[in-house]
């Protein structure tokens, strides 16, 4: 006597639930050739067939599926206008930013120079104040010292505002030019 070896198929191996999915996913791949479906309760067993199955079999409406031609699609003239409104959106954006940094360095550059100027000030008013003590008077070299570290803060002051004006005005008209070009994009 001859033993054959048993090949078991995917088919023989399946489940009976995974046969009944597979039954329901055929059927209802029928649904758009536009069969009716029927539901059978048999005890513990649901069957769909596309024929009635008895007295308790109920008929499945299923709808079509809806029509989409045309819906959601935009032609070339609106995927342009809506592509120009984005970049348009984008570039306003961008001059609100630029706008906001602007400001924000010019807030900084008012602070900077109020607190360099005060720190100046202070070391000429502490060293106008050491003068008057009349100590380094008796002494030439002191004297001259005196007045060059006083000249140099004076300048260092003129300096410092010629400085901080420059740049104010060149953050200033960057801020005009992109409040303008802003105006203009709106």
């Amino acid at each position: 006597m001859k033993v054959l070896p048993v090949v078991l198929s995917p088919v023989t191996v399946l489940s009976p639930l995974v046969r009944l999915s597979t039954a329901v996913v055929l059927l209802l791949a029928v649904v758009t050739a536009r069969a009716d479906i029927y539901k059978c309760v048999d005890g513990d067993r649901t069957l769909y067939s596309d024929e009635p199955c008895g007295e308790q079999s109920q008929k499945i409406e299923l709808l079509p599926p809806p029509d989409t031609t045309g819906q959601n699609k935009l032609s070339t003239d609106e995927m342009k206008t809506l592509s120009e409104t984005l970049s348009q959106d984008r570039k306003i954006d961008s001059l609100n930013r630029e706008i906001r940094d602007q400001r924000f360095l010019l807030e900084q550059l008012s602070a900077n120079y109020e607190s360099d100027r005060l720190q100046l000030e202070k070391a000429l008013e502490e060293h106008l104040r050491g003068a008057n003590s009349k100590i380094w008077y008796h002494h030439t070299y002191s004297q001259e010292a005196y007045r060059d570290r006083k000249r140099r803060l004076e300048e260092d002051i003129r300096q410092l505002y010629f400085e901080y004006w420059a740049e104010r005005r060149l953050i200033q008209e960057r801020l005009e030019s992109l409040e303008r070009t802003l105006s203009e994009s709106k």
